[in-house]
């Protein structure tokens, strides 16, 4: 993918600090000061725009009507790319004042105004639009200093604003931004126990003996526990991995007031003398996550490098010895971040319990059919809406295992498709007796009304409801849909990717035909996949349907 980048300074094209983006993305620069014309005319799907008020103000004629000028410029350009959804902007600024702190002791000084409403208009054009994304380079400076971000020396002799320093700090954050829309955040901290959730060995200090709470050492551990919770209330899974004896584990949770983490904030456990990479392998499959999805964290360097070497897509970060500075490096890891929280993020704890509940007891059972059909599985399907559009993003971007064909759709993308003719749409709701499991799964297809045929694009459903057959359902959601329209034949295709070979005979499971497509373009769709599957609307029947209550 290509980004567009534009400035209101010179940005040194040729430093190496953009190695930090260019590793991942190619790197286009515009002209120097052409920020706002790219705003107005870029067709970049991914623009960044790096903003210096400095840049923009001359000193000689500043007032506050002049600085209400040039927020007017600002807003109205940002607002013309809005309005054309081109694509994704990233607007990075920075309003630094220059003045005396007694010139904002009593009030405001005019660029401590100019810069309290520009965060105003942006983040009110955020949040009624999609695809803006706002950094404020001021407080991701701070964490250096405004003194080595910026270098007077370089703004003289080339007009760029900062330093080498600042140039990486500022990079840096445009990057973990655009990671993040191209990538899913982490779903699972998985936590060791002695040493790293609290300090000492319980099977040799007992639970009197150990660091948790309190002052000093054990405050370490219990502000390490609250962070792992602040995780949790916003919906990241935690599980333990240990080497120990499980019962000592829990009699930890059960006697220790000091404990701040909750046997019931765990969803998952194994703690026994095997290899955490074999456990955590084991929660993964329990959980229907890949191991991707985790980051593991121990205190202990060897464990860290054997899961770095079983499982080395398991985000296993280098933890510093001096366990104080665990907490922040904690909530300040982007794995975790995300861009907004959702109320499915919020319930997304219970839900994975009920998905550990519902496998357990789907073990045991000797006659699967009867079993599903007693649990009363009620599923829904609704339109994508402004109100759920931010789920559907959140699903394309982190849906992998049941995911057809992993197209990421955008949120501005998915607005085109919200809005076409030529697409039908669906999100997929499920509740049972096990619970509500929220909005778990997308449906998109292609219509072509003249060949009297249409082709599913995205077909993506959370791993937590898996085991139920509801994609029986879904396709015949579909074609109840496709009825209306007088459709005849439906297409299904595969993309085949490193994570999604759990469906890779889906559509075959289904009594779709496998058929050999040698153009891209037939029967008036495109196809770009690995296999491609068809059925006559009028063919399609599954076992599984009766088990749905509509």
């Amino acid at each position: 993918m290509n980004i567009n980048i534009s400035s209101t300074s010179f940005l040194m094209p040729g430093s190496p600090s953009w190695n930090i983006l260019a590793k991942n993305y190619g790197l286009e620069f515009g002209e120097f000061g052409d920020w706002a014309k790219s705003l107005h005319l870029s067709n970049s799907n991914f623009l960044v725009v790096i903003y210096f008020l400095d840049d923009l103000v001359n000193m000689d004629k500043v007032d506050e009507k002049y600085l209400d000028s040039i927020l007017d410029l600002t807003e109205n350009a940002l607002k013309s790319r809005i309005s054309s959804k081109r694509g994704n902007t990233i607007f990075a600024y920075s309003t630094r004042s220059k003045l005396n702190p007694i010139c904002s002791a009593i009030n405001r000084d005019i660029f401590s105004k100019f810069s309290a409403n520009l965060e105003i208009a942006l983040y009110k054009l955020s949040s009624e639009s999609s695809g803006l994304y706002l950094l404020n380079l001021d407080n991701i400076f701070s964490s250096i200093g405004f003194e080595s971000s910026f270098d007077l020396r370089n703004y003289y002799a080339a007009r760029c604003q900062l330093s080498s320093s600042g140039m990486r700090v500022c990079i840096n954050a445009i990057a973990e931004v655009c990671n993040r829309i191209c990538t899913p955040s982490k779903k699972v901290l998985a936590l060791d126990c002695d040493g790293t959730i609290w300090g000492g060995v319980v099977g040799e200090v007992g639970v009197g003996g150990l660091d948790i709470g309190g002052d000093g050492v054990g405050k370490v551990f219990s502000d390490f526990q609250a962070a792992a919770k602040f995780l949790s209330n916003a919906g990241i899974i935690l599980v333990l991995i240990s080497k120990n004896n499980e019962a000592e584990v829990w009699e930890v949770f059960d006697k220790s007031k000091e404990m701040i983490l909750k046997k019931s904030d765990i969803v998952a456990s194994s703690i026994s003398w095997q290899e955490k990479s074999v456990g955590l392998s084991h929660i993964a499959e329990e959980l229907g996550l890949g191991v991707d999805s985790f980051v593991f964290w121990d205190d202990n360097p060897i464990e860290r490098e054997k899961m770095r070497i079983n499982l080395p897509t398991v985000y296993t970060p280098e933890l510093p010895v001096d366990v104080t500075k665990w907490t922040n490096l904690l909530l300040s890891d982007p794995c975790f971040s995300k861009f907004s929280t959702t109320e499915e993020d919020q319930k997304k704890i219970s839900q994975y319990k009920m998905r550990t509940e519902f496998i357990n007891n789907l073990k045991v059972v000797n006659d699967e059919y009867s079993f599903l059909s007693s649990i009363q599985m009620r599923p829904k399907a609704h339109k994508i809406t402004d109100g759920s559009i931010s789920r559907a993003e959140q699903l394309c971007l982190k849906t992998n295992q049941f995911n057809l064909t992993s197209i990421r759709y955008s949120r501005i993308e998915l607005q085109k498709i919200a809005h076409s003719d030529n697409h039908g749409h669906f999100l997929m709701e499920l509740s049972d007796n096990y619970g509500d499991h929220g909005i778990i799964g997308l449906v998109i297809y292609k219509i072509d009304s003249e060949n009297l045929s249409a082709c599913i694009d995205t077909f993506l459903m959370s791993c937590r409801v898996l085991g139920r057959h509801l994609e029986a359902w879904v396709i015949h959601k579909i074609i109840s849909e496709l009825k209306n329209l007088k459709i005849k034949s439906l297409y299904g295709v595969y993309r085949k990717t490193e994570r999604n070979i759990l469906v890779s005979t889906l559509y075959e499971n289904l009594n779709f035909e496998k058929v050999n497509i040698h153009s891209k373009e037939h029967s008036g769709l495109k196809f770009e996949a690995d296999q491609v599957y068809k059925i006559a609307i009028d063919k399609y029947s599954s076992e599984y349907i009766g088990l749905f209550n509509e």
